[in-house]
């Protein structure tokens, strides 16, 4: 009886921690939009907020681990980013992936935009005509997709046999305009192939029992990353400012509350491993200049590849986003 008092208790205490933990970052996100009003309101900043930091708590419980081996001002400026692009972890349009930096000995908790993600900031920030539908197809043999290049729109036709069992031969994903015309991407299987070896757990669970669904969404991004976009002048001020030394200053080494836990809990170790690839690439937004320039066009470029002297190591997860 003793022990399932302690037991809740502790749960108890955990619990309290968390909330606390969410409610700073929540606190300071909004904060920060106080004075961008223009970029995202306080109300739907905190909201995205707490969704991105729930998240994050099931990915540090899932490698049991705590929020006290984790680098706060860095998770913080990567809230600030998704929240500005207006990505909502709860629906699945970002997430966070754990990383042992081996300098500081912290986890950061680096933020990235999901295939869906991706999928919606180009369909609300594409340069030049406003994308309205993004389709994806898993084209199987025996099936027949043609596609005719014509100068601004690609034509297509697909033959589907949606109850075929066939192996599939390729995919497509066709971003779809406003004004009926389309842009189409095909992928070959290597193509894919490559990504899920490239990707954290290209053997994980996901892959093995929905491979053709994880592979439609490695598709989509990457038709997405190959598409321009622009943000509006306020969220790229914000996105921009988020990583800006000098205005950026009263953020720098925050600490969020924590409450005493019993002794053991909190202090785990996060075991190292060796590099791998980053995850493919999210629309970045340049860092902002001190001399006033005009708006550029924001095009998605690959990282460089990891060094084999690369300071991050990424911790092992039992589950991806594609």
């Amino acid at each position: 009886m003793t022990k399932e008092i302690a037991g809740k208790d502790n749960n108890k205490l955990i619990r309290s921690q968390v909330r606390h933990i969410t409610n700073f970052f929540a606190d300071q996100v909004a904060k920060y939009f106080q004075d961008l009003p223009e970029a995202i309101g306080t109300g739907e900043a905190r909201r995205l907020t707490v969704n991105l930091c729930i998240k994050a708590n099931s990915v540090l419980e899932e490698q049991d681990m705590g929020w006290g081996v984790v680098d706060a001002n860095k998770f913080l400026i990567d809230c600030i980013r998704m929240v500005t692009l207006g990505l909502d972890a709860g629906n699945g349009e970002c997430y966070p992936i754990p990383y042992r930096n081996k300098k500081t000995k912290k986890v950061e908790l680096q933020c990235s935009p999901s295939a869906r993600g991706l999928e919606k900031l180009v369909m609300e920030y594409s340069v030049g005509k406003k994308i309205i539908r993004f389709d994806a197809y898993a084209i199987k043999e025996g099936e027949a997709f043609t596609v005719k290049r014509t100068p601004g729109n690609d034509l297509w036709s697909y033959e589907e046999q949606p109850f075929s069992s066939g192996e599939v031969a390729g995919y497509v994903t066709i971003a779809v305009y406003e004004d009926g015309t389309s842009s189409v991407m095909t992928h070959t299987t290597d193509d894919i192939e490559k990504r899920r070896q490239a990707s954290k757990a290209p053997n994980s669970p996901a892959w093995k029992n929905w491979y053709t669904e994880m592979a439609l969404a490695k598709a989509t991004r990457r038709h997405c990353t190959r598409i321009p976009i622009k943000l509006p002048d306020a969220k790229e001020r914000a996105f921009n400012q988020a990583d800006d030394e000098d205005d950026f200053e009263s953020f720098k080494d925050v600490t969020p509350p924590t409450i005493m836990l019993p002794e053991g809990i909190g202090e785990e170790e996060v075991e190292e491993e060796e590099p791998v690839p980053e995850p493919e690439p999210a629309p970045v937004v340049a860092k902002k200049q001190k001399a006033k320039a005009q708006p550029r066009k924001i095009t998605p470029e690959p990282p460089p590849e990891p060094s084999a002297f690369d300071e991050y190591s990424q911790i092992p997860l039992d589950w991806m986003e594609a």
